[in-house]
């Protein structure tokens, strides 16, 4: 049995469509958890003898996590890094924490299109030397403009990764 080339080709069209459907759905879900959040309340507890302790972390519920950034590095014009950051922001009032999920994506939008600024990339430095405060300065006007002003209490970088390119 032959095909026709038309016939082929639609085929073959079909599937790079769905390949790049299920990519798009891939990259829309949230990225992996980088590190336990900066913000977790440890409480400790302790047996009826006093000798055992428990460490018990309960999330802060003003806390909202973002999915991970990836930060594009370059040294003498050239791209050789990249770093995946873990955000996360925290809400003032636990009213306005639904909001900010609301516009999750809005918000991870301007802080892509902040870190991939051509004129304002990225230089090179191990991880353990990264300026967390210039990014958080950077990131911190976008989120004002997408959910107003007030609402969000801080910016924090809970991880970073390096990855190569």
């Amino acid at each position: 049995m032959t095909h026709s080339f038309g016939h082929q080709h639609a085929w073959e069209s079909a599937i790079t469509a769905i390949l790049a459907l299920l990519i798009a759905l891939l990259l829309a879900l949230p990225g992996p958890v980088m590190a336990a959040s900066a913000e977790a309340e440890t409480k400790e507890t302790h047996s009826e003898d006093g000798a055992e302790k428990e460490e018990v972390k309960a999330l802060d519920p003003h806390v909202v996590s973002l999915p991970v950034l990836i930060m594009p590095i370059m040294s003498k014009r050239r791209l050789t890094h990249y770093f995946y950051v873990g955000l996360e922001l925290k809400v003032t009032e636990l009213t306005n924490v639904d909001g900010v999920r609301d516009k999750i994506r809005l918000i991870q939008d301007a802080f892509v299109r902040e870190v991939h600024d051509p004129e304002a990339l990225w230089s090179y430095v191990p991880t353990d030397e990264f300026d967390k405060e210039q990014l958080v300065t950077r990131l911190q006007p976008h989120v004002t403009r997408l959910v107003g002003d007030g609402i969000v209490e801080s910016i924090t970088v809970t991880g970073i990764e390096q990855g190569v390119n």
